[in-house]
């Protein structure tokens, strides 16, 4: 995928726009990045196989950068349970592994169904 100036600025805005609506609504920047990411993706050529893919990694990247920042955030307000954290924290490093793995092997089509269900439940 090559990156060209439009394509940055559509990442860009797409990130801004998905900022402003977790924000202000609370929503979760996944629901509209994926599918967003999985039309860009298309859009550059990637092959269809791998849009599902690329595009669910790359939200939980950013996932992974903004719950940080969040955490030190609510860490300086003293608004963490540490206790918690420490006894949550095997089954969140259990469970990343394991969907990975998942996700891994899973073809793209079966992606995308789970992932319309979820965002359909999450709706309700």
């Amino acid at each position: 995928m090559i990156l060209d100036l439009q394509t940055i600025i559509l990442l860009i805005t797409l990130g801004a726009f998905v900022g402003v609506a977790a924000g202000l609504l609370g929503i979760g920047g996944g629901g509209i990045i994926v599918p967003a990411l999985t039309a860009i993706f298309l859009m550059q050529g990637m092959a269809q196989s791998e849009v599902v893919h690329m595009a669910l990694g790359t939200s939980m990247a950013t996932i992974v950068v903004t719950s940080f920042s969040s955490l030190r955030a609510h860490h300086k307000r003293q608004g963490v349970l540490w206790d918690v954290v420490k006894m949550m924290a095997p089954g969140i490093v259990i469970g990343t592994f394991l969907a990975t793995f998942l996700a891994s092997v899973l073809s793209s089509l079966y992606l995308e169904v789970f992932f319309s269900i979820f965002m359909a439940y999450v709706s309700l």
